[in-house]
């Protein structure tokens, strides 16, 4: 691809992702990481605007689950001199109720901050996978800590 072309592809991947995520700084992380995504491919891309546009929708997608689950999963206030102790216990009791592979998959990613790439060479299973496991184990966990409260 020319210069040109690939300028003219990252303008519309931009254009998409703000639409889908309604920021420019939103959508620039979209673009960059669908960027790194197509620069890393070791295999032939037959048709690039539809693979990176779909890349954007996808990641974009992503973007907005991870904001919901951020807003839902907010713990309702609780009393300042045993408000972190019993958030803790919470969370813990919750963690503890999640399957093996979830809480592993949370733990690394959502407390111990690792990026996906290492969560899923890690855990021996792939990316795509590993999205499923978070996104199946933040719905318990968040179900679960519902319930206790």
């Amino acid at each position: 691809m020319s210069r040109n072309s690939l300028q003219t592809l990252r303008d519309t991947m931009f254009r998409y992702a703000r639409s889908i995520l309604g920021t420019d700084a939103g959508a620039e992380d979209v673009v960059q990481d669908v960027f790194v995504k197509i620069l890393s491919q070791k295999r032939n891309i037959r048709n690039m605007t539809a693979f990176a546009l779909t890349s954007v929708r996808n990641r974009s997608l992503d973007e907005l689950r991870h904001r919901k689950f951020i807003s839902d999963t907010e713990l309702p206030e609780l009393s300042i001199e045993d408000g972190k102790k019993e958030a803790k216990e919470i969370v813990a009791k919750a963690m503890k109720m999640l399957p093996v592979q979830q809480r592993e998959a949370i733990h690394l990613k959502d407390i111990e901050g690792y990026e996906m790439k290492e969560v899923a060479e890690i855990m021996e299973i792939s990316e795509e996978y590993l999205r499923v496991v978070l996104s199946r184990g933040r719905k318990k966990l968040k179900d679960s800590i519902l319930r206790i409260l």
